[in-house]
């Protein structure tokens, strides 16, 4: 195991670091995006369609 951190580059560990990082804002707020990207797709696609038939 210590072997093996050492052979990490230090940009690794600084793009591992900040993927994880991301990725537990991401988890953190997923509820408020994911409403907010349901929110958009339904408007979207519904502007779509009425555009589209009328």
């Amino acid at each position: 195991m210590f072997l093996a951190l050492r052979r990490i580059r230090k940009s690794q560990l600084v793009q591992l670091m900040t993927t994880f990082l991301l990725l537990s804002v991401v988890m953190v707020c997923w509820e408020q995006l994911d409403t907010a990207v349901v929110s958009h797709v339904k408007s979207y696609s519904f502007r779509f369609l009425v555009n589209r038939f009328t």
